[in-house]
């Protein structure tokens, strides 16, 4: 697994963060008909070698696979806009089994939320309705994602302060470090650990802490050595929603808040430091108001620059959207 971590890094080249917010622009890159379908949404992606996996979210109503694009093809197609980087469907074997075996158990499955690629398997985590999550592993077999029936890892959902879990959560952001999973849990105002540390050799699971984040933390990526960037994602929603909200009067509040003091959508980057002990975080960049009405969901480090997907244009109505955010030159 040693020689897994490694291999993450020969495809990305060291992202430094200063003192000062660091300034980006944003490049659309067209997705084909079938990805950019507003019945489609994406909840995380990952580069492995020359590939960019796109994950989405694989509810029980839209069981649609996993693609992949080339990541050289993706190159191209910056520099050409009216290219579109050829696609490679993935469709899944015994995914329905896994769901079943899931909601055998009372948790109700709600769909894919992040994916980690090694040489010979890809973890999924899942999301669900009740107290519990879970990881699961397939191998590619020709244009087949085929699960493995046997691996079957819960991950209870961390309580809240008032020991109420959280609704519509579940760990968004994976990445190896060594032999264990990092599984970032999507909210972390919270006064527990919040990151499961999952020895997939033995399946023993430990915990560490994030230092309290406002917001929502929806995927992340390895950029340097014991550095992640993540993606911290704040929709101004009610119901369910409304558990993101800062408190008033905090720095937080006024991020989140209009000059009418009314919530608004908003995105940053942000740098995730592990430690022996936990986690430390930085912010990054804060995205430009056009882009804050995005619900984002995948992010995946390439060169000095990121790859980023949202699950699909506020209201349903557009597809989403693939962007490759590059630094200002």
């Amino acid at each position: 697994m040693k020689t897994l971590f490694l291999l993450l890094f020969t495809s990305i080249l060291f992202i430094k963060v200063s003192g000062q917010e660091a300034a980006y622009d944003f490049q659309e890159l067209k997705l084909n008909k079938t990805m950019a379908s507003p019945t489609q949404e994406f909840s995380g992606l990952y580069i492995f070698k020359d590939n960019l996996y796109l994950l989405p979210e694989n509810d029980i109503k839209n069981i649609s696979g996993l693609f992949i694009m080339k990541v050289s093809d993706l190159e191209k197609q910056a520099a050409d806009k009216n290219r579109v980087a050829k696609t490679r469907s993935l469709k899944f074997s015994n995914l329905d089994l896994m769901i079943k075996k899931i909601n055998q158990r009372n948790q109700g499955y709600d769909g894919l939320e992040a994916l980690t690629v090694t040489d010979k398997e890809i973890y999924f985590s899942v999301e669900t309705v009740e107290d519990t999550c879970y990881l699961i592993k397939g191998s590619i077999k020709e244009s087949t994602i085929v699960m493995d029936t046997k691996f079957l890892i819960g991950l209870l959902k961390p309580k809240r302060q008032n020991g109420a879990r959280t609704c519509n959560a579940g760990f968004e952001g994976m990445e190896f470090s060594g032999s264990n999973l990092l599984c970032f849990f999507e909210f972390n105002d919270l006064y527990t650990a919040s990151v499961a540390v999952v020895n997939i050799l033995n399946g023993e699971t430990s915990w560490k802490p994030l230092a309290r984040l406002a917001f929502r933390l929806t995927d992340v990526t390895w950029t340097a050595n014991n550095k992640l960037t993540a993606i911290n994602y704040f929709y101004a929603g009610g119901g369910c929603d409304t558990i993101y909200q800062p408190e008033k009067h905090s720095a937080d509040y006024r991020l989140a808040t209009d000059n009418e003091y009314k919530f608004k959508n908003l995105c940053r980057l942000i740098e995730l430091e592990q430690t022996e002990t936990g986690f430390n975080w930085n912010p990054v960049f804060n995205f430009p108001a056009p882009y804050h009405l995005f619900n984002w969901e995948g992010i995946a480090a390439y060169k000095e620059s990121y790859f980023l997907i949202n699950d699909r244009y506020t209201g349903g109505e557009q597809g989403s959207h693939l962007y490759l955010l590059r630094p200002k030159k």
